[in-house]
């Protein structure tokens, strides 16, 4: 009777389980991560730290090396071969400059 009773339990408690989400693990690993973080930073902010600073004092240098090239990867700078793709990217930084300057002018004579 006792062993029934246990199996039932575990069979409960493996339902429960299988009915979660499949990245239930994840996220509340994520949680508790950003729930830790905001505790040190809160710690740090009590002691007149900057937390950023002291959280990079703990990152070893080939992790962060490591990281700043999967971030690289992500957004890489192409830079340019030729006249014509330096061109472009001169054209393409004053147009989205003067795009600005005429979105707050517009937005100045709107009010």
């Amino acid at each position: 009777n006792e062993a029934r009773q246990l199996n039932h339990q575990e069979v409960v408690e493996e339902d429960k389980r299988n009915n979660l989400p499949t990245n239930w693990e994840a996220r509340k690993r994520k949680a508790e991560w950003i729930l830790q973080d905001e505790e040190k930073k809160k710690e740090a902010e009590d002691r007149g730290e900057n937390y950023d600073r002291v959280k990079l004092l703990h990152v070893e240098a080939v992790e962060a090396e490591r990281l700043e090239r999967k971030k690289k990867k992500k957004n890489p700078d192409q830079g340019f071969a030729d006249y014509e793709q330096a061109t472009f990217r001169l054209v393409h930084v004053i147009f989205t400059q003067n795009i600005i300057k005429c979105h707050k002018i517009s937005y100045k004579l709107g009010k």
